[in-house]
Formats: structure tokens, sequence, C-alpha cells
């Protein structure tokens, strides 16, 4: 053997030391995932239905378990959207504990000869996640320290754009639970089916990523576990709680699981630069500055773009990621659940509080890990690595006491001879920087053991917020828009404008003047709350202390048969829940045998349905858009967007013979996704102007009146807003530009506010950070305690407000219905004083 195999051995032997293997027993990780997340989630789910049906009164109902009673607060919405896009891959690529290291070694037998000797050794198994730039950590390490920063613009700027459109939902069609709802209620039945379909595709492509990244995080995790094992334990951890608590639950849930992931963030900045200078794990801020900036092999225009916000690469990623994150938002259900169940103004604000939240995250731990990685793979820890990255020669004359090997370590040192160290650099290869290794090696340094058992915990509970969320919306559509639509409706010859439990015609936007003298004429069907049969069946159910009663027999003749209709719904929805949350074990399983490449997924599943954000937005925004419109505009921007990607792609070195590759290449996607909005909203307006029926004021009305139709007469939305102190005279429902009135403070803030986070965070922080060119030592070091102090702020507030919000609601409720009682009281004793003296004045008499 000679001198270079020698070498090679003993630096293979020095890079071992770094591996983290798994550090939990097969049989630890499911009893830790399900019997102590599974059963506190179940908990909370529990504790949320008794606050809520015994504080607030809210019934067991199908809409109850999607919208959580309408009434969610502003701070849990926040905490919950932040959950559901904080995906592990905001965190890193790999939650594995294990590091694949790639050591560069300049090993010459005489100084003056080149470099002879460059290997690496994959030793670590990587989590897929299906995304390239979902990855906080990783954008640092390649683009400096602007990269986790482009890197969270895209979701930020989706979140203040659907904060702007979400608004006008609630004025819209204030009734809605899906926004397939919305495509249904105005264009009919093929644009909605059409809808559909990329609906559900966009909830498959979210959970494919949740199953095959959560089993190979939990394999590369716990020893030996199974990918059936792997599977069965997500399905529990995702359909147990929503099972039991419905949507309102996962609101509880997430909150914890955000709490968890901040401390858990806060405590890993604090150990990497808050420390005493002698335990800081890679030296303070100006020596990590120093070593970033003076990496040996490093060109100068390199180090600017490290060590500048005008990163370029960076920024046409963002762009990119913008294209590929605006379905996440817009396409996907569980987003719209978050809106639906919170009031007008409340939903919004935790939209726009949302961005901050999740804004916290990446941008700390991917700027903080990735500008560690850097200095560390100028230089590694431990005692046998000098400050310039070199490895004592001596050092390797120990590697021999625990091995079995000859020749003697004689060998190796004859071939140093003159040597006093060997050049190594610890870095990271281009493919596993790209699968996000970053955040698992600068854990496993900082933390050791304890390093992985935190990002296990940070995933789980990501991956529990973001997999419930998506049983919920995929249950949300099967329900509403699939079994209530075209399954088994209520009254399947039901006409527009009329109403569901009568067929009358209802009074519309066009003829808000009439009132109850055309009761022969037009609905006038009572309120489930003012109807007195439906108050008599409810309190004879609270005496008999039957509050949720399957196929009761409603007397009732107005709202009787579809109570028991709804009745039919709620016993469906648990069961389509149960078997959305058992559908993860065949298709988990279907997946990570076929050993699909998530990342292309991810990328053609987001370029199939990018083209449908058009007709969603001009559903609810422009009146004359229409089915015709919204169906050429879909399937043009398709086509159109798919084949500009593959004409991208052919003139790529292999062409489509490296059809994956090419395909996801940064710009064949995004031309694709380009193309695919711009034709798709060219196509919709053009054909929607040509075949629209728009002519007058009142034509607009009664389109308009689509929306406001959709509606559940139990607990109709005039009702919800009446109980919000909104009421319009006469008894008639408020028309949009009452709504719009009502809320035009909250409307005109929302827009001021998304608009200046949009030019804050895309023009002037890049703006002022940019005109350094190059940042100083001082520069960084202000930079990085900007963002670790909004870390902890955001860790201070979430943990401390959301609980106070919520005990002040609860305990002003619980004093609202003590004055009520109170108040009922002091009124029978009032009337039943009054009657006896009226009974002993006859008595007189």
């Amino acid at each position: 053997m000679n001198d270079l195999q020698v070498l090679t051995f003993c630096v293979d032997s020095f890079k071992l030391q770094y591996q983290v293997q798994p550090s939990l027993e097969e049989f630890e990780g499911p009893i830790l995932c399900v019997c102590v997340f599974g059963v506190f989630s179940v908990l909370l789910a529990l504790a949320y239905n008794t606050i809520r049906r015994r504080v607030f009164g809210d019934a067991n109902s199908v809409d109850f378990s999607f919208d959580a009673g309408g009434r969610v607060s502003s701070t849990l919405t926040a905490v919950a959207v932040a959950a559901q896009l904080l995906w592990p891959t905001d965190l890193l690529q790999s939650a594995t504990e294990t590091a694949k290291v790639e050591l560069m070694v300049d090993y010459c037998i005489d100084r003056s000869l080149p470099c002879i000797s460059r290997f690496s050794k994959a030793v670590a198994a990587q989590l897929l996640w299906p995304t390239d730039l979902l990855q906080s950590a990783t954008e640092t390490a390649k683009y400096g320290i602007s990269g986790s920063f482009w890197y969270a613009i895209p979701i930020l700027v989706s979140l203040a754009m659907f904060s702007l459109f979400s608004f006008q939902v609630k004025t819209r069609a204030p009734g809605a639970k899906t926004y397939l709802q919305l495509i249904q209620a105005r264009f009919g039945q093929r644009t909605h089916v059409l809808y559909c379909v990329f609906a559900l595709l966009t909830n498959a492509m979210v959970i494919a990523c949740l199953v095959v990244s959560g089993s190979v995080l939990f394999r590369a995790v716990v020893k030996e576990v199974s990918a059936e094992m792997v599977v069965m334990v997500m399905a529990t951890l995702f359909g147990s709680y929503t099972f039991v608590g419905g949507l309102g639950s996962t609101f509880y849930v997430s909150y914890f699981n955000v709490v968890i992931a901040l401390c858990v963030l806060s405590y890993f900045v604090i150990k990497m630069f808050y420390v005493p200078e002698a335990e800081l794990p890679f030296g303070n801020f100006s020596q990590i500055y120093e070593k970033v900036a003076g990496l040996e092999g490093t060109s100068t225009s390199e180090q600017t773009v490290s060590l500048s916000f005008w990163s370029p690469p960076s920024v046409v990623r963002a762009i990119q990621g913008t294209l590929l994150c605006l379905p996440l938002v817009f396409c996907d259900q569980a987003t719209w659940q978050n809106k639906i169940a919170a009031k007008s103004t409340q939903g919004v604000v935790g939209l726009l509080a949302a961005s901050f939240i999740w804004f916290a995250v990446p941008t700390t731990i991917g700027t903080s890990t990735g500008l560690a990685y850097l200095a560390f793979s100028g230089s590694g820890p431990g005692d046998n690595i000098t400050g310039t990255g070199m490895i004592n020669v001596s050092y390797f004359g120990t590697i021999f006491d625990h091995r079995d090997y000859t020749p003697a370590p004689t060998a190796l040192l004859n071939g140093t001879a003159g040597l006093e160290s060997v050049d190594v650099r610890l870095v990271l290869s281009e493919e596993d920087t790209d699968n996000g290794l970053v955040t698992p090696l600068i854990a496993n340094v900082v933390l050791g053991k304890q390093g992985g058992i935190a990002l296990l915990i940070m995933f789980t509970m990501l991956m529990m917020s973001t997999g419930s969320r998506e049983v919920m919306a995929v249950s949300s559509i099967i329900v509403y828009d699939i079994y209530q639509t075209y399954i088994l409706p209520f009254r399947s010859s039901r006409k527009k404008g009329h109403c569901l439990l009568c067929a009358r015609p209802q009074l519309g936007e066009a003829t808000e003047a009439i009132f109850i003298d055309a009761a022969d004429i037009y609905c006038c069907c009572p309120l489930m709350s003012d109807c007195p049969d439906c108050t008599r069946e409810k309190e004879m159910l609270q005496q008999e202390k039957l509050e949720t009663v399957a196929y009761l027999e409603y007397d009732c003749p107005h709202h009787g048969q579809y109570r028991a209709y709804q009745d039919s719904l709620a016993e469906l929805n648990s069961w389509v829940l149960l078997w959305v949350a058992l559908s993860f074990i065949p298709i988990g399983l279907l997946i990570i045998t076929s050993g699909l490449e998530l990342n292309w997924i991810f990328i053609y599943g987001a370029m199939m349905v990018v083209h449908i954000i058009p007709g969603i937005i001009l559903s609810i925004t422009w009146v004359k858009a229409t089915s015709q419109g919204l169906a050429a505009g879909s399937i043009s921007g398709l086509f159109c967007g798919l084949a500009t990607n593959l004409i991208r792609a052919t003139i790529l070195p292999g062409g489509l013979n490296n059809f994956l590759a090419n395909s996801a290449d940064g710009y064949a996607v995004l031309a694709g996704c380009g193309v695919c909005l711009v034709v798709s909203l060219v196509v919709t307006v053009s054909v929607s102007l040509a075949t629209h029926g728009i002519h007058t004021a009142e034509d607009a009305d009664r389109e308009w009146q689509k929306l406001r139709d959709i509606d559940n007469p139990l607990r109709p939305w005039q009702q919800c807003l009446r109980d919000g102190g909104l009421s319009s005279p006469g008894g008639r429902r408020p028309t949009y530009q009452e709504l719009n009135k009502h809320h035009r403070s909250t409307k005109i803030t929302t827009y001021v506010v998304a608009l200046l986070i949009m030019a804050g965070f895309v023009l002037v922080v890049p703006a002022c950070l940019g005109s350094l060119r190059r940042m100083t030592s001082s520069n960084v070091q202000s930079w990085l305690m900007t963002l670790h102090i909004w870390c902890l702020a955001t860790t201070a507030a979430v943990t401390i407000l959301i609980p106070v919000e919520e005990l002040w609601n609860i305990f002003s409720t619980l004093n609202q219905r003590k004055a009520v009682a109170k108040d009922t009281h002091r009124t029978c004793a009032r009337d039943a004083s009054s009657d006896t003296e009226q009974s002993k004045g006859l008595i007189l008499k």
C-alpha cells in the first residue's frame, strides 16, 4: 500500500468522527411519536372540544368540523398559517443526524507538486425534500449571506398577496367553506370539476412530499425502522387529533408546534453565538467573518457574492420560488381553511402576522447555520485541526491504536516527511449541499446527540401541522364539492337563487326593496335560532343530555329534514377523515418503493396547478369572468407552460435525453411557470370579454348574488354577522356595499400593510444592504443580531400573547353568559312576582 492510500485511510477514519449515526432504537422512535406527540395532540383536541362546547356553546356539525365555528382569533390564525407553511425544508432539506461530508485533501509529497488527490465518501442517508429552493441554510451556503433572505421572500410575498385577495372572499361569499364552491356557484359543473382535479392534485403533491420526507427522516434517526412502521406512525399522527377535534384542534396543536420550533431555534442560536467565548463552537462574530472572507481557493468575486446582499443568483431563485410558492398558498384548500375559520378582520390580521412569524424561522436558522458552515468548511472543530484547516500529521498515528491495520503508521510518517500538516477542508459536496445537509452537520457540531433529537422534535411537530391540515383540506373537498354537490345533494333540482329548504326564490341584491309583503313568492323561512320548533327540540335534547343524536326525527317543518341531512354529513365526515388518514399508508408505501424524484414532481406539480390562480382570483374580483374563459385560460396556460419548459430543456446539454434534470433547470422552471400564468390570465380575460352577459348594474348584482347564496340554512352567514354586531333593517341580509363599508378601515389597513411588507422586504431592505456591496464584519454582526432579536422577540410574543388572548376570550364569554343568566333570572323573578301580585289582587277582589 502506497503512502497516498495510507493517507486516504487515515482521513476516512478522521471523517468518521463527524458522522452521526441514528441515535434512537427501533422501538424508541414510534413510541416517542405516538405516545408523546400523538397522545398530547389528542388531549389538546379533547380540551378544544370541551372549551368550544361548554364555553362558546358550539354544536357538533359538519360545518363546525371544517370552519371551527368561524371565530378563531387572529393570533391563532397567524400561528396556524405559519405552522402550515413551515415545511421541514424551511429549516433544512435533510433532517437526518448524519452528514455526508466531502473532504478535499491536498496531499503533496513535495510542496512544489500540485494536488494529486481529491476524493469523497458517502456515508449517510439523506432526506430528499421535493424542492431545491425550500431550504434556507443551503441558500446561505451556496449564495452567501443573502441566500436565506431571498429564499424567504416567495412565501412572504405570497402571503401578502393572499391577504389582499382573501379579504374579498369574506365580503363577496361569506358562507363559502372551500374556494371551489366559488367556482361551482358562478361557473357551473364543468369548470368546477376541472378545478377540483387541480385542487386535489395540489393536495396530493404536498402529501407525497410529506410522506417521503417524513419516512426518510425517521429512517435516518431511528435504527432499522421499516417503511411500513414509518407510514403507520405518520398516518396516526396526521389523523388522530383531526378525527377527534376537526379543524379547530389543529389551531391549538399548531400553537404548540410553533412554540416548540421557535424555542428550539432560539436555544440553538444562543448555543452558537451567545455563550462564553471559550465555548463558542465557531468563534465569535469577527472570527466567523474572517473565516468566511478568507476561505482558501475562493476567488474575490465569490467572496464578494458571499458577503453581499446583491446576489443575482439568489434574486433569480426568489422569482422562481415565488412562482412555485403561489400555488401552495392560492391553490391549497388548507390555506383557505385558516382564513375561513376566522372573521374578516381577524383572518387578515392573522395572515399578515403569519408572514412575520414565518420569516423569523428560515432567515434566522439559514443565515446562522449557513455562515457557520462556511466558516466550518475552512476549519473544523477539534484539537487536531488548526485554525487554517490543517490536520496535524501526528494525529494520524492515533488512528492505528483503535484499528487492526498494517503497515505501521511509520509508512504514513515517511510519506509525509517534511510536512507538519495536511490541508483539509470540511465541506459538503454540491449534491449534499443541494439536499440540505448543512443544518444537520452544524446541529451535530453544536449540540451533538441533543441536536439530532431537537431536530427530530421540530420536524415531527411541523410535519404534524402540515399533514393534519392536508387531511382536513382533502376531506372538505370530498364532503362539500364532491359528495354534497354530485353524489347526494339535499335538493338536486334546486335552481340558482332559490332557497335550499323551501325551493322558493330568495331575496337578492337586485330585489332588496322587497320584504315580507312578497311572502307568497319569496322565501320566508325563519332562522333556526328564531324557530320555535327547533328551540323546543334543542331544549329537549339538553334536558336528556343528548347533545348529538344521529338520525333523529326532527319535527320542525322548516329545518327538520335538512338537520337530519346534516347529521348524516357529520357522520360521513368522520369516515372521510378516517379513510383519508389511512390512505397515507398505501400511498406512502407506493411512493417510497417507487423511488420517484420528488424534486421534479414538486416542480412539475406546481407548474400544473399554477395556471388556475388567475381563475381563482378573477372569480371573486371580476364580475365578467365566465366559465368559458376560466376553462380556456386554464387549459391553454397549462399546455403553453409545459411546452415552454420543454423547449428550454431541449437547448440544455443532453436535451430531453436528460429530461429530469433539464426540465427542472431553474430557468426552464421560471419560463414554464411564467408562461403558464401569463397565458392563463390573458386567455381568461379575452375569452370572458367575448362571452360575458353583464351589461347593467342589475346584471352584475345578479351575478354576485350567486356567491352570496353559498350558505348553510341552519347557520346562515347572516346570523354569524348578526352575532358579530352587524345587522340590517327588516331582517334582510347585509348587502356587499354594507359589508364593504363596515370593514372599510380594516380593508384600507390591510392594503397598506401588505403593500408595505412587499415593498419593504423586496425593495427597501435589499437596496439598503445591497448598497454596502461587500459587508464588513460589523455589518454582518449587525444583520445576524437583528435576525436573532427578531427570532427571540417572535418566540416571546407567540408564547405569551396567544394564551393571553385565548384566556381573555374564554373569560369574557363566561362573564357574558353569567350576565345573560343573571338578567334572565331577574326577568323570571320579576315576572313571577308580577304574577303573584296579580293573583293576590284577584283573590282580594
